[in-house]
């Protein structure tokens, strides 16, 4: 399945200002042969609530969506505190709302935090896929299968490695090419509708002839 053109990545540490962080860096990557504009957001220590908490970081992220005619808007957070769980409740269905708004026909992807071995940074995590699957269906995945407390952690235990970035970022890519495709019953019912246009017309060429 080939990727939208025009990628805004969005994020904390991980993905870094600029795309500078690990999981950035593996992301640009993997997505860089065929994303032909990959825009990174990212700030270190940053909850959602650093993107989506007030009026003027909502408008600013807007701008961005705007700006660069994103076709796709991937969140990729960290364990970083985020406001209460109505509180990022109700950030993911602003930016739900306001990705389709800011480009038609836009998709919002958002991959939930890592697995992380700290119980408070842990319960963070599980407060992202509580919330997410509720909100985004199945536009979002929990990264907890995908990442492991310690391989491919650096001594803090929070942040990746390059290796262990490479491994997630791996998984996420694939996810998004998943989850980008088609469902197979559209792919059936446009072929059975083609399969009936083909039939209703040569039928009417019989009668005609």
């Amino acid at each position: 399945m080939a990727l939208p053109q025009r990628v805004l990545v969005i994020g904390s540490s991980s993905i870094g200002e600029n795309g500078s962080g690990t999981l950035g860096q593996a992301l640009r990557n993997l997505l860089s042969s065929e994303v032909i504009d990959l825009t990174f957001i990212g700030k270190s220590g940053a909850g959602f609530n650093h993107f989506a908490g007030t009026a003027a970081a909502r408008a600013a992220l807007e701008r961005e969506m705007r700006d660069h005619r994103a076709q796709l808007v991937l969140v990729v957070m960290g364990g970083n505190p985020t406001g209460t769980a109505v509180q990022l409740g109700e950030m993911m269905t602003w930016l739900k709302n306001a990705v389709g708004s800011a480009t038609a026909g836009a998709k919002l992807l958002w991959v939930g935090p890592p697995v992380y071995k700290d119980a408070p940074t842990q319960n963070i995590t599980k407060l992202y896929d509580n919330i997410g699957p509720r909100i985004l269906g199945s536009s979002y995945a929990s990264s907890q299968s995908w990442t492991s407390p310690t391989q491919g952690r650096t001594s803090d235990g929070v942040h990746f490695t390059d290796y262990g970035a490479h491994q997630w970022g791996e998984k996420i890519v694939e996810w998004m090419r998943t989850e980008l495709s088609p469902a197979p019953w559209a792919v059936f019912a446009f072929f059975g509708a083609l399969g009936l246009g083909a039939w209703l017309w040569f039928r009417r060429r019989r009668r005609n002839a």
